[in-house]
C-alpha cells in the first residue's frame, strides 16, 4: 500500500469514528450500497472505504477496506460504510436479513401429485405467488431418484419416469427463492406422502373429482370445464406451461391453448369459497 493511500484509508477511519452512532439514522438513500446477492456488497466509487456491522449478529469476511466485501449472517443485520470521496465522508447503511420475513416457509410448499395409472408419475410443486420474487430453485427427491429444476417460478412441474408404485412413499420438496433484489431466502423443505391410488387425472390431496376437463388431450386447444357440484362456484383459472409461467387465465368454463406449443399443461381451478385444485392437460396439434 502507498503512503498516500495509507493516508486515505486513515482519512475513512477517522472519517468512520466521526459517523459512530449514526447506525439508528443513517439509510442507504443515496444507493451507496448495492447488494449483489449471497452476501457480497459493493460500495461506490471512492478513494476509501469502511465497512462495518453495526446492528445484528453478521461478520465482514477479510478486509473491510475494499470497495467489494462478503458478509456471513446468522438472522437480521444493518451494514454501514464510510467512504472517503472528494474530500468529503460520507455515510450510508442497507438494512439486511429482514426480507426473510417475506420468505416462503416450510408450511406454505404444496404439491399436487397426479396419479397415473397407480405411479404418480407426474406433480406439481408450488408456493405462494409473490411479486418481489424473482425466481426459485427447487430440488426434489423419491426413493432414489432426485432432480433439480432453477430459475423457475412459484409453480413447477416435477417428473420422475420410474414405473414404481410410489403409493405410501414420501417425497421431499425444497424450494430456494430468489428475490428481485438479488437476495436468496433460505431453502424451505416439506416432504408430502403419495397416494397414487386414484387413477389417471386425479390429484392427490383434493377432493375435486366434481371437475373434469375435457377433451383431453386436445388437438385443436380448446377445453371446457364440466362440474357435477354446482354449488362449488369457480372464481378463475390459471394456465401454466411445463416450465411453471403462466400462459393464461380465464374466469369462464373454457379456455383456450390453440396458440401455444404442444405440451403439458397444468390449470389451477380456483373456487370462490377459498379452495382450489390443479389439473393436466396435454396438448396435440
Amino acid at each position: 500500500m502507498t503512503t498516500k493511500q495509507l493516508f486515505i484509508n486513515v482519512l475513512a477511519i477517522l472519517c468512520a469514528i466521526f459517523s459512530y452512532g449514526q447506525c439508528n439514522s443513517c439509510t442507504n438513500t443515496s444507493n451507496i450500497i448495492t447488494s449483489l446477492g449471497s452476501g457480497n456488497f459493493q460500495a461506490s466509487n471512492a478513494q476509501a472505504y469502511f465497512w462495518e456491522i453495526c446492528e445484528g449478529n453478521a461478520t465482514i469476511n477479510g478486509s473491510n477496506t475494499t470497495q467489494n466485501v462478503n458478509v456471513t449472517n446468522n438472522g437480521n443485520y444493518k451494514i454501514m460504510v464510510t467512504i472517503f470521496k472528494d474530500g468529503n465522508c460520507i455515510t450510508a447503511c442497507r438494512s439486511m436479513g429482514f426480507y426473510i420475513l417475506n420468505c416462503p416457509n416450510s408450511n406454505e410448499i404444496g404439491y399436487n401429485s397426479e396419479a397415473g395409472g397407480g405411479l404418480c408419475a407426474t406433480g406439481q410443486a408450488y408456493i405462494p405467488a409473490d411479486s418481489n420474487i424473482d425466481y426459485v430453485n427447487w430440488t426434489w427427491e423419491l426413493g432414489g431418484y432426485s432432480g433439480e429444476i432453477n430459475g423457475a417460478g412459484t409453480t413447477v412441474p416435477i417428473y420422475h419416469e420410474s414405473e414404481e408404485d410410489w403409493t405410501d412413499h414420501y417425497i421431499s420438496i425444497c424450494a430456494t427463492a430468489v428475490k428481485n433484489n438479488g437476495e436468496v431466502c433460505p431453502e424451505v423443505c416439506k416432504s408430502f406422502l403419495l397416494d397414487c391410488g386414484t387413477g389417471l387425472g386425479e390429484v392427490i390431496g383434493s377432493t375435486n373429482s366434481f371437475v373434469s376437463i375435457y377433451p383431453n388431450p386436445s388437438n385443436n386447444g380448446l377445453y371446457s370445464i364440466s362440474q357435477t357440484d354446482k354449488t362449488k362456484e369457480i372464481e378463475k383459472i390459471n394456465v401454466s406451461n411445463s416450465f411453471g409461467v403462466a400462459v393464461g387465465s380465464s374466469k369462464k368454463l373454457n379456455f383456450d391453448l390453440s396458440k401455444e406449443k404442444n405440451g403439458m399443461y397444468f390449470i389451477e381451478i380456483k373456487f370462490k369459497d377459498g379452495t382450489s385444485t390443479v389439473k393436466r392437460v396435454i396438448l396435440e396439434k
